[in-house]
């Protein structure tokens, strides 16, 4: 595997260029090779996860039980809160592109007296 380029009488600045773009080269390439192996490992897990949904909505009230579980979402919940959150079924997390500084938050409800919305989604 070829690595840097020897040092030659170039002028600094533009052997500096030139590494620059053989490094955003091996990072688009490595972006790629990221993106392929994450889109092949959730093809992998989706039946896993499929069934463990599936699982977890059979579990009443497993949700509001575990968001009251979370030392940091103890402190801000009251008992309204404690209520609506009986009412989750499911929760998706869902990544918004490389690397992972945003995400998608996906909170599944049954019919419920606090909000028409089954899907509430907060980016």
């Amino acid at each position: 595997m070829p690595g840097p380029r020897p040092m030659t009488a170039w002028p600094p600045l533009e052997v500096l260029e030139a590494l620059q773009l053989e490094l955003s080269t091996l990072n688009a390439q490595a972006s790629r090779a990221y993106t392929w192996l994450k889109h092949k490992i959730g093809q992998r897990q989706k039946p896993h996860l499929d069934c463990r949904r599936a699982i977890l909505q059979g579990i009443p009230g497993f949700w509001a039980r575990a968001v009251m579980n979370h030392p940091q979402m103890l402190a801000i919940i009251n008992d309204q809160d404690e209520d609506m959150l009986s009412y989750m079924i499911h929760l998706e997390v869902q990544e918004l592109g490389h690397p992972r500084h945003r995400c998608k938050l996906m909170f599944f409800f049954w019919n419920n007296p606090y909000f028409w919305n089954n899907t509430i989604i907060k980016e």
